[in-house]
Order: structure tokens, then sequence, then C-alpha cells
């Protein structure tokens, strides 16, 4: 009678058991949501990213397009072509950009490099990232 009694009693769940459950539930929907987030954020940045190789691809080929007038006169026909590329992107969907692209090499080369860097700031996700390529536009023979 009284293993009976006993065996009615302890039935079902303990409230504790039911508190450490929840407890082991609640950490795991966290992480999974932690998960999420940041799967969130990591998509964004490749976005970002692809965007700015668009950028610098737009970029270099305007510089291409451009190369008759670049052996004319390097440094105004560069400024022109990159000031129109960022009139041409500005207020586009890379937060907080800025792009430049900077001719070097020596005098006697006779071809021109460009430096294409396109940096990009974005606070919500605390980004902060830059892309870099190197053009190299050699001297054309068909120019005047």
């Amino acid at each position: 009678m009284i293993e009976s009694r006993l065996a009615l009693q302890q039935r079902g769940f303990t409230l504790m058991e039911v508190l450490v459950t929840v407890l082991i539930l609640s950490i795991g929907l966290l992480g999974a949501a932690q998960m999420q987030i940041q799967s969130q954020k990591y998509s964004y940045a490749s976005a970002q990213r692809a965007l700015a190789i668009v950028q610098v691809s737009d970029l270099a080929e305007r510089l291409w397009n451009g190369a008759c007038d670049i052996q004319a006169d390097p440094a105004t026909a560069s400024a022109a072509i990159v000031t129109a590329w960022e009139a041409a992107h500005t207020g586009g969907t890379l937060g907080s950009w800025t792009g430049a692209a900077t001719l070097t090499g020596t005098t006697g080369d006779p071809s021109f490099r460009f430096d294409i860097t396109v940096t990009w700031q974005d606070n919500r996700f605390d980004l902060s990232e830059s892309l870099s390529r190197t053009v190299v536009i050699p001297s054309l023979a068909g120019c005047v």
C-alpha cells in the first residue's frame, strides 16, 4: 500500500526539471538567433563587396575606353574619367563609399598604371572595407 502511494506521487515532471528544460531551450534559441544575425551580417558584407567589385570594374573599363585621351594628357583625362565615374555612382547602395584612381609609374614608361581603390563604411554592422585593383593601359599606336 505504501509503495503504490509513493508511485502515484512520483508521476510526471517536477518544477525543477521543467525550469532546467526551459533554460536549456532558451539558450539554444538565443544561439540560433545569434547565428541568424551573423548570417545576415556576412550576407550583407558579401553583397557590398560584390557591388564594390562592379564599381572598380566600371572604372577600369572607363579608363580603357579613354585610353587615347589618357595618352594625350594623363592627369586631366584620368581626373575627368574619375569625376564622371564618381558622379555615376553617387547615391548608390554602397554606403559611405569613396573611390580613387591614382596614376602611378615613371615618366619614361610607355604605359599608364592606375591603382584603383574603393573604400566603404557601413555603421549598421560596423563594417569598413576596401578593395583595390591595378590597371595598366599601354600606349596605343592608333591614338592621335
